[in-house]
């Protein structure tokens, strides 16, 4: 794969100020249909283990090797064209969350689907799929909005529809605990899970998973994920981003083009 140092992509409209286009000045490329990618609108992306970039949009999925994309859609056994989440394991596998009820994953050059894959196949999906994480002793967790399901490494499927006895309401955010099992977020309510549920605390916000009080966040946050590491993780809040070291250590804040996807990516691909 094509070696690159640092590359920004940049998604839907962009509204950036004279002085960032002087700092960024031949340092981004714009793409869109017309360049190779599947779709022009992005809704979610992942880095796989062999440093390719994947993207879910609106008309297909695309895989990117730093120059050219490879896109996938139904006429490759993609459930549906429309992808909305998706999530690379400590395997390889890249799984993915259509807008149709459904889920798969691609793994060595092949897409596996709940109709040619015994694992899948024991997947009966009640609505669509909202996130995806794994946990550190590599089972993968996913939510739809009122159950959270467990595929362990064994193959062994679990299902949870209640939390301490009481029915799940919804189910907005998952996320990898590092100390072992996964967090999740149940209507107002912050757990631990890890072979049962641990409430943690009453959140004030349903949408923020985390409250970092020297982070400077100000408003929801809306996102929280992880480098490929695993020590450092990125909280997204309105137009700013912030970046916090595990465990805390260090906070460092960056502020977001409007409506704009951006990637930093230093030394990832070869």
């Amino acid at each position: 794969m094509t070696k690159i140092k640092i590359i920004f992509i940049f998604f839907i409209g962009i509204s950036c100020c004279p002085a960032l286009c002087q700092q960024l000045e031949n340092t981004y490329i714009n793409y869109n249909i017309s360049n190779g990618l599947a779709g022009n609108t992005v809704y979610c992306t992942t880095q796989d283990k062999e440093g390719f970039m994947w993207f879910g949009t609106e008309t297909g999925l695309s895989r990117f090797d730093g120059t050219h994309y490879k896109n996938f859609t139904v006429k490759d056994g993609l459930p549906d064209n429309e992808i909305l989440k998706i999530f690379c394991d400590s395997k390889g596998r890249v799984w993915m969350a259509p807008f149709k009820k459904s889920i798969c994953y691609y793994y060595k050059g092949f897409l596996h689907t709940q109709q040619n894959d015994t694992l899948l196949a024991k997947i009966h999906l009640k609505n669509n799929i909202y996130g995806f994480c794994e946990d550190i002793e590599g089972t993968v967790f996913f939510n739809q909005v009122k159950r959270l399901s467990a595929l362990s490494p064994d193959g062994s499927l679990h299902n949870w529809d209640s939390i301490n006895g009481n029915p799940v309401k919804f189910i907005s955010k998952i996320a990898p605990n590092n100390n072992g099992g996964i967090h999740l977020i149940e209507g107002v309510d912050l757990y631990h899970f890890q072979k049962k549920f641990l409430l943690i605390e009453r959140l004030c916000n349903s949408q923020a998973i985390y409250t970092v009080n020297r982070s400077g966040l100000s408003g929801t946050v809306a996102a929280v994920t992880n480098f490929v590491s695993g020590n450092t993780s990125i909280l997204i809040s309105g137009n700013k981003l912030t970046t916090i070291q595990n465990p805390v250590s260090k906070l460092v804040s960056y502020s977001i083009i409007n409506d704009s996807l951006l990637f930093m990516n230093k030394n990832r691909w070869n």
